[in-house]
């Protein structure tokens, strides 16, 4: 029961960051406090050990990777697109995912930022890449002025 719990909140946090493809804007590119704690309660709470951590490497291509979104316009950004350049910022053999998401669609649907961030984690616990994960989730606004957050979680096992 407690996984199917888990499952409809990750599943939850997936879709609503499914619905949006973009983010960025002139407003410039800033970290967002995650409770991490927070995020391992929403694991243990279905029996999952995770550790989670904040990451310079995560940061850093999230930051790099938010830039290149301040330029466009919401809809101007796919899943293709941030899946490429995260992977263009990762140093070579780090394993990471992100989620993005709009603030007014997160607003919407209930999520916070970190069951955003436990979503991503998500991506990557359940392909196996162990239990220990840096994390960071940047605040960042399109060029047609649509706030957003864009999650990156890498695997540190």
């Amino acid at each position: 029961m407690k996984v199917k719990k888990l499952l409809a909140l990750v599943l939850s946090a997936i879709m609503a960051v499914s619905m949006l493809t973009a983010c960025g804007g002139g407003n410039g590119v800033k970290t967002v406090s995650v409770d991490r704690r927070e995020v391992e309660k929403l694991y243990a709470d279905v029996n999952y050990e995770i550790e989670v951590t904040t990451s310079n490497i995560a940061t850093t291509a999230a930051k790099q990777v938010a830039e290149m979104i301040t330029e466009r316009d919401f809809g101007s950004v796919t899943q293709d697109f941030l899946s490429t350049e995260l992977s263009r910022y990762l140093p070579q053999g780090a394993v990471g995912m992100y989620m993005f998401s709009s603030k007014a669609n997160m607003e919407a649907s209930s999520v916070t930022v970190e069951t955003l961030v436990a979503g991503t984690i998500w991506s990557l616990y359940s392909a196996g890449y162990g239990n220990s994960y840096g994390v960071v989730v940047v605040d960042v606004t399109t060029a047609d002025d649509v706030p957003c957050y864009l999650s990156v979680a890498i695997a540190l096992s």
